[in-house]
């Protein structure tokens, strides 16, 4: 006896029970006239008498399940048809929650990654906008305290200090909304040319 699971693009009795998506009982000389063929044969043997039903969740043909008798000794009847569709009712439904499972572990996996990145975009975008603020506050701190007796070019240095850093602040923002808006579609990118050496002698 010869028991296989296979998909719906199989030929023969498989491909039949695939398309019909009904079971079959099939024995002597019906698998002939059935099939249009000469009897099948599995692995050298001659196939007497087969049960075939499809395995089906909700309206989903996930496989066929295929039982056949190669020693020539019993036939298949009802009973044993009956019993390979209860058999196969539950093994499809038992091959769709273990499909549903495969595809809930994907996403659990997907959004631990996305909260990681998330972390990992919190943390660092904490530390971009703690380092203009820390100096624009203790900028702001040292002009409140010493404005008074500062000499002018000290003063003009702070204000330059704190205009400075209040800029790279607000573009820090901006990248952030920028980035947010082309998360959610609402903003496209475009390309242009820009001068390296420029951006490289702003930075230095």
């Amino acid at each position: 006896t010869g028991m296989g699971l296979g998909a719906s693009h199989q030929t023969g009795w498989s491909g039949l029970v695939a398309k019909r998506r009904e079971p079959m009982l099939m024995q002597g000389e019906d698998p002939a006239s059935i099939v249009g063929k000469a009897p099948p044969r599995m692995e050298g043997h001659t196939i007497y008498s087969s049960v075939c039903v499809p395995l089906m969740r909700q309206d989903e043909l996930i496989g066929v399940l295929n039982l056949n008798e190669t020693v020539g000794q019993r036939s298949f009847t009802e009973q044993d048809l009956a019993a390979l569709q209860f058999f196969a009712e539950h093994a499809a439904i038992a091959i769709g929650n273990a499909r549903l499972y495969a595809k809930e572990r994907e996403s659990v996996v997907r959004l631990e990654e996305l909260d990681r990145l998330k972390s990992d975009f919190v943390a660092t975008i904490s530390h971009e906008l703690k380092t203009p603020l820390t100096a624009i506050i203790g900028a702001a701190k040292t002009v409140a305290r010493k404005g008074g007796v500062m000499k002018p070019e000290h003063h003009t240095s702070f204000m330059d200090m704190i205009d400075r850093q209040g800029n790279r602040l607000l573009r820090l923002i901006e990248d952030v909304l920028v980035a947010a808006r082309i998360e959610s579609g609402g903003r496209v990118l475009r390309r242009e040319l820009v001068d390296l050496r420029e951006i490289a002698q702003e930075v230095m």
